[in-house]
């Protein structure tokens, strides 16, 4: 099983979000026989948009019930909070982008708290620490290829000033991936209440 926590897009947000994915195309790039990807982005649908808490890679089925158990644990230690993105930028930030992603003014603070609470617990549960720093961000786009330095500024320059409402997290999830060739389907494995 291929795992991970997650804290879930409103539905009204992802919808606003998508808008302004299909405005980006046609202003930022030339027209291209391909289509939206044509250029290279592709970018992440309604339903798969998410803030990733922790990732665990595969795990075995045998674990899943101590993962539920993790989760129930630092959920009982934070309460509902407010979130709003804005800002964008890619990763890596140096060299060649693979991920293009929003990200939250609002509500980063308690986002990286609840990262850590996961790290805490699933280190102490046996799992490896994370090894990259988190840093709260809403991933909505994938480079696949080479782009010029020209479009990426344009890209980052259209979504720089936008805003979207707040919204409150009351939850997260522990969830599973499936990857498939059109892309990764995620489902919902466990939700975990903020409870504090």
């Amino acid at each position: 099983m291929r795992l991970f926590f997650s804290v879930a897009v409103p539905e009204n947000i992802s919808r606003e979000i998508a808008a302004e994915q299909a405005k980006s195309c046609p202003s930022l790039y030339p027209p291209h026989p391909w289509g939206r990807e044509g250029w290279g982005v592709r970018w992440v649908t309604p339903e798969n948009q998410h803030f990733t808490l922790r990732f665990l890679g595969d795990v075995e089925e045998a674990r899943r019930s101590l993962l539920i158990n993790v989760g129930q644990k630092v959920a009982e230690k934070h309460s509902p909070f407010s979130v709003q993105i804005f800002d964008s930028g890619f990763f890596p930030g140096r060299g060649d982008p693979r991920i293009f992603w929003v990200g939250v003014t609002e509500g980063a603070a308690r986002l990286t708290a609840l990262s850590q609470g996961l790290s805490d617990v699933l280190k102490s549960a046996g799992f490896p620490p994370e090894e990259r720093p988190f840093i709260p961000h809403l991933t909505i786009g994938r480079i696949k290829q080479r782009l010029p330095e020209e479009l990426l500024q344009r890209l980052v320059a259209a979504w720089k000033e936008k805003s979207f409402v707040p919204f409150t997290v009351t939850e997260f999830f522990l969830m599973e991936s499936n990857l498939l060739p059109a892309g990764p389907i995620y489902q919902k494995i466990e939700v975990f209440p903020l409870l504090a």
